[in-house]
């Protein structure tokens, strides 16, 4: 059985052998269906980068010989050694757009015992199988350069050839006179090619034969009168089809993902019908586990808790036969009829290894089919013995182990607690002498200073009265390790107001508090400060125009989010400021950074920040925005 012609692809199943040759552009491959592998098949190097020499069009066979039809010549190969034994016509000239003069369009190896021949767009040929002696006839009267487009046909009688054509209709050949005949569809018309283009032809008795022809439809073609009678034929096949005879007679073709067969056998074949039941679906507690492999099915790895099988099946063919019965059994117990047509459900297998064996039978109760599946439900590992031993045998030695591993673990533990409350202590104390810098107690008294000689009494009192509650609030606040939002939140404010006063009020601040937040919750003091101050001395006073800087709280569950948000010049702008002006760096954010670190070890409450830069729509800088999480992992 070959087929594939209509695809640019190929296929021959050699039964006795159980092999598929499979052909097409990137060449000839040979797969075993027994051992479930492939072989490619090296025919010549081609000509050129085109490749015709490799492209298969066209596989027939004979006993041991296997016709390989390219884009450019017939090859014959040993089928069983994969042995190159002869090649003819491997020389056409480029034709088309991936063919050439010649392409073989059909082959027939068995019309005589000393001699095959092949059709190829520039002739018929006649090649003897041991001296390769070639003979070529050529039908001279086609209106059309390489008219010798004859797909695959069939004989009659015992000399003739019919063969179905690209634009000239039916042609027959006569092996005795070495003339061809051409029968168009419309004899009393102006020839048109369109109305003899014909893919495949079909003989059904000894005078009729089944064609198709582009246009027109499916036609008998009487092969004493000469006449077409046409059939009733559905739309899409008036475009064109290949017609293909499967094992049990029926005539398949196809077109536009349509599939077309006919209703009942038309030929009497003596093939045999080999059934094989097809396993479609696998489920295991009602989950797609896999589609077992047709020609055959490897051991399947199954949990424990995977116990319930449900599988879905087909018998190929089925139309061929008048009723099936399926049965089936697990292991070797005895048949048992499947009451749910294709379907198979198994609940509550043992563990161990299974074996599924369904069969098809029909009317007369004789095997059509058999399939077997082979599985095999595991047992979890901490149930082997093996598991079991080990663990009784290492359970002394693992109770001794983990007591002093636990004890060490305490004594560790308790050192590296007592380091870390040393080492926070230390940071709390630098980020106290880091908060009351000089340079800004220096800078505020010069600011109250301007304020006595420029400002109102009124408003120099202000300031000093709002720097004095600074000043008390992180002096309070340092005596405590932890502190509640509420008060961290005061001092945040007295800050910024201190910060807009000397600045002039060139600045503007928001503290927005969102309603579900926790303000007794506890969070280190000094810790929201330094993230405000980068904020306004390296964000929003290096700015022109309107400058902003927001502090949000928001509550997420069991954590805090605190948001510092300016619409600064940047971080990048900044650190070219930096550069081009160098000064000493403050060490508040490294203090800070590194408390962040030491927090969670002591005093059980996770610190995280983040801090992102801020685009316009065009890419443009337009701030800074700090986020800062804690939670508490009590």
């Amino acid at each position: 059985m070959s087929t594939g012609d209509q695809s640019g692809i190929c296929f021959l199943k050699d039964d006795e052998e159980n092999i598929i040759w499979y052909g097409g552009r990137k060449g000839l491959y040979k797969i075993n269906l027994n051992t479930l592998t492939s072989t490619k098949i090296f025919l010549e190097e081609p000509l050129f980068h085109a490749n015709w020499r490799n492209f298969i069009i066209q596989l027939e066979h004979e006993k041991d010989t296997l016709y390989v039809g390219t884009a450019n010549g017939i090859y014959l190969l040993d089928k069983h050694s994969n042995k190159l034994l002869a090649k003819y016509l491997t020389n056409g000239y480029d034709f088309g757009h991936r063919e050439s003069s010649n392409a073989v369009q059909s082959i027939y190896p068995t019309i005589e015992i000393d001699a095959f021949w092949v059709v190829m767009y520039s002739g018929l040929y006649r090649i003897t199988k041991k001296e390769g002696i070639i003979e070529k006839f050529t039908l001279d009267e086609a209106p059309y350069i390489l008219p010798h487009n004859f797909f695959k046909g069939h004989l009659f009688g015992d000399n003739n050839l019919l063969l179905p054509s690209w634009g000239l209709g039916l042609v027959k050949f006569n092996l005795d006179t070495k003339k061809f005949t051409h029968f168009v569809t419309q004899p009393n018309k102006k020839w048109l090619r369109e109305d003899n283009i014909m893919r495949s032809v079909i003989s059904l008795n000894d005078s009729i034969s089944l064609t198709n022809v582009a246009i027109y439809g499916n036609s008998l073609f009487n092969r004493n009168t000469n006449m077409y009678n046409w059939l009733e034929t559905p739309k899409s096949m008036k475009e064109g089809v290949y017609l293909n005879v499967d094992r049990s007679g029926y005539i398949w073709s196809s077109k536009r993902g349509r599939i077309f067969r006919t209703i009942s056998p038309v030929i009497e074949t003596a093939l045999p019908v080999k059934h094989i039941i097809d396993v479609s679906s696998f489920r295991v507690n009602d989950e797609l586990k896999s589609r077992p492999n047709l020609e055959g099915y490897s051991l399947i790895n199954l949990e424990e808790a995977e116990r319930n099988i449900h599988l879905e099946f087909s018998i190929s063919r089925p139309y061929v036969l008048d009723s099936i019965n399926y049965q089936y059994r697990i292991d070797s117990n005895d048949w048992i009829t499947v009451t749910t047509p294709n379907h198979l459900k198994i609940y509550g297998l043992s563990s161990g290894k299974h074996q599924i064996s369904i069969r098809a039978l029909n009317h007369k109760n004789d095997t059509l089919a058999e399939r077997n599946l082979a599985f095999i439900i595991n047992l979890p590992f901490y149930k082997s013995p093996i598991f079991i031993g080990a663990c009784f045998f290492s359970l002394l030695g693992t109770m001794y182990l983990l007591g002093r591993f636990k004890n060490n673990q305490k004594i560790k533990a308790e050192r590296i607690k007592s380091n870390y409350e040393l080492k926070v202590s230390k940071l709390e104390s630098e980020a106290l002498r880091s908060q009351i810098n000089p340079h800004f107690i220096f800078n505020t008294l010069n600011s109250i200073k301007f304020y006595t000689l420029k400002k109102s009494k009124e408003e120099t009192m202000d300031f000093i009265s709002k720097f004095s509650i600074l000043i008390r609030q992180i002096l309070e606040n340092s005596r405590q390790n932890l502190i509640p939002i509420e008060a961290e939140l005061e001092t945040i404010r007295s800050y910024l107001e201190i910060e807009k006063l000397r600045f002039d009020k060139s600045f503007d601040f928001t503290i927005v508090i969102a309603n579900n937040v926790n303000l007794s919750f506890s969070i280190p003091p000094m810790i929201i400060q330094p993230f405000v101050e980068n904020a306004i001395w390296h964000g929003l006073m290096h700015k022109n125009g309107e400058r902003n800087l927001s502090v949000r709280f928001t509550q997420i569950n069991a954590t805090i989010i605190c948001e510092v948000e300016d619409n600064g010049i940047g971080r990048i702008a900044a650190q070219e400021i930096s550069k081009r002006k160098p000064h000493k760096s403050s060490l508040g954010m490294e203090i800070t950074t590194e408390r962040l670190t030491q927090l969670e070890m002591v005093y059980n409450i996770k610190c995280t920040f983040d801090v992102i830069d801020l685009y316009s729509h065009n890419n443009k800088a337009k701030g800074t925005k700090a986020i800062i999480r804690f939670k508490n992992l009590n």
